[in-house]
């Protein structure tokens, strides 16, 4: 990671920390088999849609009932 000269040294630390985090969450994510992906909103919504019309047929499928 880098920063645009200049940077205050508490937001490169701060930075520097978050990133840090960010890192050992995904060290655990991975050791449980999930991937931790940056998407924005819209993509996040996307997927959530597309997960649902696949899921959907899926449980029509198998006559799933809640």
């Amino acid at each position: 990671m880098a920063a645009r000269a200049g940077t205050p040294l508490d937001v490169r630390e701060c930075l520097q920390q978050a990133l840090a985090h960010a890192l050992r969450v995904d060290d655990r994510l991975a050791a449980i088999g999930a991937d931790a992906v940056a998407r924005t909103p819209a993509q996040f919504a996307d997927d959530l849609r597309r997960d649902f019309d696949r899921m959907s047929a899926v449980i029509r499928a198998a006559n799933i009932r809640l």
